[in-house]
């Protein structure tokens, strides 16, 4: 009966991390698409703001190496590059 109690509570446990998982990279994912409308839009400083918040969140909680983190990194890049340029 015990074992049955520590299962169920690790299952929780490990769904509750995963909806928080899912949360946060849908929070990532809409960083990214807002500063990327706002870089077609020609609000460089305004998608700078929003790809670079989107980058830290990333970087914190899903590592300097995930695809979605390397995505807003390079993101961030290409608006320093551009901004040099403009």
């Amino acid at each position: 009966m015990l074992d049955m109690a520590s299962n169920k509570s690790e299952e929780a446990k490990s769904l509750a991390s995963d909806k928080y998982k899912n949360i946060i990279t849908t929070m990532i994912m809409g960083y990214f698409n807002y500063g990327t409308e706002l870089e077609h839009a020609k609000e460089f400083g305004n998608s700078l703001k929003a790809l670079t918040e989107g980058y830290e969140l990333a970087t914190r909680e899903l590592g300097a190496e995930h695809p979605l983190t390397l995505n807003l990194q390079q993101g961030v890049q290409g608006l320093i590059e551009k901004k040099k340029v403009l």
